[in-house]
């Protein structure tokens, strides 16, 4: 038992291993992506809010800034029900740029609110690029053209950017550490042509793109889901055009949940779309991590009955160690380094984590934005 337990803790070791060499090979094949000198791609930022009034003034901030040129961007903004006054806060920053600012639709969205937003407005959209984030995100000034630069240098059907985490205490750095994990498998696996995740908070699809595959149609029975169900349709259909675009400036902050309420909700609206995916990698991954969280568990219990554990005791040296060295390289490619003595505390959570929102994600409900959800 004890020699098992310690191979299945260091294959995760090896995995992390090869995870961080292609991440450095990623990063080291990207050229910057240097905005072009006579720009003519056109963008849409597409951005469904609810009850965002609080978090917009920083986003439309943050678009307001931007460097890339106004003749050849709009927002559109589709408010999904607010009742916080989040359609009076946007409408201040009409004057500032091209912001088109809607309303959902009654009877529209009843099962998945987001993919039925975008679904509505893509008709009524003539940008070729449509570039997606939401209504609690920030972003520098170079983020637009930074993303048009690289949509013209590769020509992608679909383009993943970071997602970082802004957060304080044990919980917000702890979403900041996993959302790095996160950020990088997504984007090695998109570096093999073998897309398993994004976050619909950074995003960009040619409309043509969204076009050719039927939108969610087929997969717009599930409340999740808008990114990475939407990715797999396109990869379905054009697997060597989806990249991840690794530049700084394409960074996207949002707000780490400040409750365990929300942060429960959140990770359970985010378990619940995996057992849908009609493609095995991303199952594959999740059942392969719920075994190696069960034999850590099961191994720091070998260990502490038995004084003699050397296999286990290397095997978790060997995991923790190059757990440590990739996730420290991800934070600092984002500037997230003063997050390091954080990591220890979050490795040691993460095994019951995983386990909790194993069990969790196969309850059917959600709550998110004071709202009930079945999938």
């Amino acid at each position: 038992m004890e020699i098992l337990l310690a191979f299945i803790i260091s294959s995760f070791g090896w995995v992390l291993l090869a995870l961080g060499w292609r991440w450095q090979i990623l990063q080291l094949a990207h050229k910057p992506t240097l905005p072009a000198l006579n720009p003519t791609t056109t963008l849409v930022v597409v951005v469904v809010v609810r009850n965002e009034a609080a978090n917009l003034p920083q986003l439309l901030a943050s678009l307001q800034a931007q460097t890339y040129p106004r003749h050849l961007w709009s927002v559109w903004m589709i408010d999904d029900g607010s009742t916080d006054g989040t359609i009076q806060v946007a409408q201040h920053f009409e004057a500032n740029f091209e912001l088109q600012i809607t309303a959902l639709p009654e009877g529209l969205g009843q099962y998945s609110p987001k993919k039925a937003a975008i679904t509505w407005v893509m008709p009524q959209l003539t940008a070729e690029l449509v570039v997606c984030t939401d209504g609690d995100c920030q972003m520098g000034e170079a983020w637009l053209a930074t993303v048009a630069a690289y949509y013209r240098q590769t020509q992608a059907q679909f383009i993943s950017a970071p997602v970082g985490v802004l957060g304080i205490g044990l919980l917000g750095r702890f979403q900041q550490i996993e959302q790095a994990a996160l950020v990088a498998v997504g984007a090695v696996s998109m570096h093999l042509q073998r897309p398993t995740m994004c976050n619909g908070a950074n995003m960009a699809y040619p409309k043509t793109a969204f076009e050719a595959v039927g939108g969610y149609a087929g997969v717009d029975q599930w409340a999740s889901g808008d990114d990475e169900f939407l990715l797999a349709k396109i990869a379905g259909k054009f697997p060597k055009a989806c990249h991840f675009l690794p530049a700084r400036q394409a960074t996207v902050y949002t707000y780490a949940q400040s409750t365990w309420k929300g942060f429960f909700q959140q990770r359970k609206r985010w378990a619940s779309k995996w057992r849908f995916h009609k493609h095995q990698a991303p199952l594959m991954i999740g059942i392969y991590l719920m075994v190696v969280q069960v034999a850590l568990l099961a191994g720091w219990f070998w260990a502490s009955l038995s004084t003699t554990s050397y296999w286990i005791w290397w095997a978790f040296f060997f995991k923790y160690g190059l757990e440590f060295l990739f996730l420290a390289q991800v934070l600092s490619r984002y500037n997230f380094k003063n997050y390091y003595c954080w990591m220890p505390i979050t490795q040691i959570f993460y095994p019951f984590y995983v386990l909790v929102f194993t069990v969790v994600a196969q309850g059917r409900q959600f709550e998110w934005k004071a709202r009930k959800f079945y999938n």
